[in-house]
C-alpha cells in the first residue's frame, strides 16, 4: 500500500511541475519527446563570449550573446566600466563646496553638474562598498552603517580627464567613471532610451510597416536588435519565414529571454472551431482589444504565430496605435480625454484552464499617464469590459460613457485602423500596451482549420535585452 501511495504522490508532483510549464501533453502515463528537453534539460557548460561569423558583423568583435538561445557570456568585471549611454566625456575640473555637503564637475564639453556627496559615498563603487565580480555588483555597506555627517574634503581628476577621486573627510576615496557620472546627472529629464514612439494611423504605417526575417533574428544580433527598436517604437513588428510548427515560440521567447507564463500556459493554440463557445476559436468578428487587461500586471508583447491558414475570405487583423488615438482624442475633446485618464473602467473574466477555475478582475484608466503626462498603457477591452465604473458620481459615469463612445470611434475610424492578413509563417509582435488588435470575420472555403499560436513577453525582458545588446557594440 506504502508503495502505491509513494507513486501517486511521484506522478503528481511530475504532473503538477509540467502543468507549471504551461504543457499538458500526458498520454499513456508518459512525456512525449517533443517537451523532454523543456522538462528534463540537458546540462549546458559555462557560456562565453562567442564570434559572430555573419557577414553582417566585424569578425574581430566579440558578442556578448551567443547565435542561438539564450545564453550570456560573462558580464563586465567592473560596473562603471559598462560602455556608456552617451559618447566619451572627460572631466575639465572638479571642485567642492565650502561646506564639503557637494561636488561641482565641469567637462570638456562645457556642462556642468552638482552631485551630493551623501549620494557619492553612496554609489561607491570601490571593493569596499561593492561586491564586484563577474557576474554582478551589489551593495556591501547599508545607509544606517554610513555617516551623514562626513563631508567631501578635495577632488583629484586624473590626468587623461576620464575619472575623478572624491575624498571624504574620514579620508574616503571614490573613484569615479567620468562617462558614468556625465550619464547620472541628478535632477533632469532622462532619456527615453532613444527610442521616442513614432505614433501613426493607417496610411503612416503601411508606408513603413517594419517587417523583420524569424532566422535573421534568430541567428543575428543585429537583427535582434533593429526588431526590437522598431517594436518599442512603431509597437508593431512583423517576423517572416517562420517554421510552421507548434511551440516555434519558445525558442523566440529565448532569443529574447522567457516567455511569460498565463493561466493557459506558455503558449495558447488557437484553433477556429465554428461551434466553439469561445470567440477567438470561431470565424466570427474579434473585437478591438488588449489582452489581460484584467489583470494588475499586463502582459507587455504580445505575438501571434499563424501556422495554418485555410483559403478563405475576410479575417484581416486590425491594428490600432493607441497612443496615437489618445492623441487625436486630446486635441479633439481634451476634458473626454481628462476623464479617461482618471476615471477607472473593470475589466473581467472567469473560466477553467487544467482543471482549476480562475475569476480575474482590475480596475484601471483607460489611458494610464506617466510623471511627464504622456500615455504610457492604453487599457480596452471591447468583449471584457465589465459594468463596473469607478467614477465619483453617477454624472461622471454618464460623462464617463461619452468620452469613451468618442475614443471608441477614433479607435474604429478607417482612417486608423491598419488591416493586414496575418499568413503562413508570419508572427505579428505586438505591444500589448500601446496597440489594440482584432480580426475581421472570415468564410473558410476548405477543410483546413486556422491554427495561431500566442504567447507574450513582458517588456522589462526586452529592455534590458537592448541594453546588453547597447553596451556590446
Amino acid at each position: 500500500m506504502w508503495k502505491n501511495i509513494m507513486l501517486c504522490s511521484k506522478n503528481l508532483l511530475r504532473f503538477s511541475f509540467i502543468r507549471s510549464l504551461g504543457i499538458s501533453c500526458l498520454a499513456n502515463n508518459h512525456i512525449s519527446r517533443e517537451y523532454s528537453s523543456i522538462i528534463h534539460p540537458k546540462p549546458r557548460p559555462r557560456p562565453k563570449i562567442i564570434q559572430v561569423l555573419s557577414s553582417r558583423h566585424n569578425p574581430n568583435k566579440p558578442n556578448i550573446f551567443s547565435r542561438v538561445g539564450r545564453q550570456f557570456s560573462a558580464s563586465p568585471t567592473d560596473w562603471q566600466r559598462l560602455k556608456p549611454v552617451t559618447d566619451a566625456v572627460n572631466i575639465a575640473s572638479s571642485s567642492v563646496s565650502e561646506d564639503g555637503e557637494f561636488v561641482h564637475v565641469t567637462w570638456d564639453n562645457g556642462e556642468n553638474a552638482l552631485y551630493p556627496y551623501a549620494w557619492i559615498r553612496d554609489n561607491c563603487p570601490c571593493t569596499k562598498c561593492f561586491n564586484i565580480n563577474e557576474d554582478i555588483s551589489e551593495r556591501l555597506v547599508p545607509l544606517n552603517e554610513q555617516n551623514l555627517n562626513d563631508k567631501a574634503s578635495a577632488t583629484t581628476v586624473d590626468e587623461s580627464g576620464q575619472s575623478v577621486h572624491v575624498i571624504g573627510t574620514d579620508g574616503h576615496s571614490s573613484p569615479l567613471d567620468a562617462s558614468w557620472l556625465f550619464d547620472r546627472q541628478l535632477c533632469r529629464k532622462k532619456p527615453l532610451d532613444g527610442y521616442q514612439p513614432v505614433l501613426w494611423n493607417a496610411h503612416e504605417i503601411e508606408k513603413a510597416f517594419p517587417i523583420f526575417d524569424y532566422a535573421d533574428v534568430l541567428q543575428d544580433n543585429d537583427a535582434l536588435k533593429a526588431w526590437l527598436e522598431a517594436l518599442k517604437m512603431y509597437g508593431i513588428a512583423m517576423l517572416q519565414n517562420a517554421p510552421t510548427k507548434e511551440l516555434e515560440l519558445i525558442k523566440l521567447g529565448k532569443r529574447v529571454s522567457f516567455l511569460r507564463e498565463a493561466m493557459w500556459g506558455l503558449i495558447s493554440s488557437i484553433k477556429s472551431k465554428p461551434n466553439s463557445y469561445v470567440l477567438a476559436y470561431t470565424p466570427k468578428k474579434i473585437l478591438l482589444h488588449s489582452d489581460m487587461m484584467y489583470m494588475s500586471l499586463t502582459p507587455g508583447v504580445v505575438l501571434l504565430h499563424c501556422l495554418s491558414l485555410p483559403a478563405c475570405t475576410g479575417g484581416e487583423n486590425w491594428l490600432v496605435d493607441g497612443f496615437y488615438a489618445a492623441k487625436v482624442l486630446k486635441e479633439k475633446d481634451p476634458q473626454a480625454y481628462d476623464i479617461l485618464t482618471k476615471v477607472k473602467m473593470e475589466h473581467g473574466i472567469t473560466g477553467i484552464e487544467h482543471g482549476s477555475y480562475f475569476e480575474h478582475r482590475m480596475s484601471k484608466p483607460t489611458i494610464s499617464l506617466n510623471e511627464e503626462g504622456d500615455p504610457v498603457c492604453i487599457s480596452y477591452h471591447e468583449h471584457l469590459r465589465t459594468s463596473n465604473v469607478s467614477a465619483s458620481s453617477v454624472e461622471e459615469v454618464a460623462e464617463f460613457y461619452r468620452a469613451l463612445k468618442i475614443f471608441s470611434d477614433i479607435l474604429y475610424d478607417p482612417e486608423n485602423m491598419y488591416k493586414r492578413r496575418l499568413l503562413e509563417g508570419e508572427i505579428f509582435t505586438v505591444s500589448n500596451i500601446r496597440l489594440l488588435h482584432g480580426r475581421d470575420d472570415f468564410v473558410v472555403s476548405e477543410d483546413k482549420a486556422r491554427h495561431i499560436e500566442s504567447g507574450y513577453l513582458d517588456w522589462d525582458e526586452i529592455d534590458s535585452r537592448l541594453r546588453v545588446l547597447q553596451r556590446g557594440k
